[in-house]
Order: structure tokens, then C-alpha cells, then sequence
């Protein structure tokens, strides 16, 4: 369980891995290597994310949450990778 800490949406498209590593540290204060789910695939797999965002205040929970869970009336697209 956790709270949303921060989205980062991509305006721009990204040129190279080392290009999108350096923007995500600015947005994030970590290095990708470090937090990235996948950081190991190479760039042909994220050039085309358009949005990241990060969890904060991040603790186990007493039960078990799906996507199904949220409240998601508004009509967000989430889609996790």
C-alpha cells in the first residue's frame, strides 16, 4: 500500500535510454537502475511509456489490493508495466 508520490508525463519523445535515465533522475531523485521494474530492458521496451509515476509512504498492507480495488469513477487509464 502506499500514496501516489509524483506522475511524470512525457511531453517530448525521448531519443536514447541515456537521455530518458537523465530525465527520469531530475524528475524522481533517483537513478533508474536503482527503483526501475525492468530497468534492465533495453530502450526499444520504454521509448514509448508516456507517463511514470511513483508511490510514496510505501508499507504492507493487511490485504491483498488489485486494479479492480480502485476507485477509479473518474475515468483514469492505468495501466502498469
Amino acid at each position: 500500500m502506499g500514496s501516489l508520490g509524483s506522475v511524470w508525463l512525457l511531453d517530448d519523445e525521448l531519443e536514447s535510454m541515456e537521455e530518458l535515465k537523465k530525465h527520469f533522475a531530475d524528475r524522481f531523485k533517483f537513478t533508474w537502475n536503482h527503483v526501475m521494474l525492468g530497468a534492465d530492458k533495453p530502450f526499444s521496451h520504454h521509448k514509448d511509456w508516456n507517463a511514470y509515476f511513483s508511490v510514496a509512504k510505501f508499507e504492507k498492507g493487511t490485504k491483498n489490493y488489485f486494479l479492480s480495488d480502485l476507485n477509479l469513477s473518474k475515468g483514469y487509464n492505468v495501466i502498469i508495466g
